[in-house]
This record gives structure tokens, C-alpha cells and sequence, in this order.
């Protein structure tokens, strides 16, 4: 498939065709609204936002919920690389699970983050 900038230019398709066009959305858009087109196409995100909608939750509040989902998944992915043993990896992903539970039930309240749970589930085992 043949792709074309901005300016009628041919770039090249697949990944950095994709890596392009982001880098010119970005330019346009600006660091900040950049980061909010972002959140906006992340089904995370919407699914946090209508819960913070239907339990009355300001944005902000949304927006840490968002930021800790966003480090635990980082964490996650840490770990499939630094922890050597399935065991060892299957330990410190519960870990961090619960540690990531606690923390959203804080930044939710426990009405909220027992919601997502049920209409989300979770993506580790915490018992």
C-alpha cells in the first residue's frame, strides 16, 4: 500500500508509515493534546471515563486511575523480561497486582473500583 504525507509526499507503508504519521499528528497537535488524542483511542481510557461518569468521578481522578493502569502495565511487561522462572514471574505479577488493586480502590473508592471489576474484570490473579 502506498502512503502519502501531509504534503502529497510517498512514504513508506506498514510500521513507519504509522510511526510518521504519528510524529506529524503529534507536531500538529501539540505535546498536551497529543496525549489526550492518545487516551482518547485507548479503550481503557473510555471505560474509565464512563465509570467516572456513572459514579460522578472528577477527571482528575479518572486521569490517576488512568496513569496507575498505565504503570502497572509497564510494570507487567517489566517483568516478563527481568524475572527469569515462570514462578518467580507468576509471584511478582500477583505482587504487583495487588498492589495495583489496593491502589485503584484508593483512587476510586471501593463502589467504583468493585464496578470496573465486574463489568472489566482484571487482567492477574490477586488470591
Amino acid at each position: 500500500m502506498i502512503a502519502y504525507d501531509a504534503v502529497g509526499n510517498v512514504i513508506n507503508s506498514g510500521e513507519p508509515a504509522r510511526a510518521t504519521l504519528q510524529d506529524q499528528i503529534k507536531t500538529t497537535l501539540g505535546d498536551e493534546r497529543y496525549a489526550q488524542y492518545q487516551k482518547s483511542r485507548d479503550s481503557s481510557y473510555e471505560a474509565l471515563t464512563r465509570l467516572g461518569e456513572r459514579f460522578g468521578l472528577a477527571s482528575e481522578t479518572v486521569g490517576r486511575a488512568y496513569a496507575l493502569q498505565e504503570e502497572f502495565n509497564s510494570q507487567i511487561s517489566a517483568t516478563l523480561t527481568q524475572v527469569k522462572s515462570a514462578q518467580e514471574r507468576s509471584a511478582e505479577q500477583r505482587r504487583l497486582g495487588q498492589q495495583f488493586q489496593a491502589q485503584r480502590n484508593q483512587i476510586l473508592g471501593d463502589r467504583a473500583s468493585k464496578a470496573f471489576r465486574r463489568n472489566y474484570g482484571e487482567f492477574f490473579d490477586v488470591e
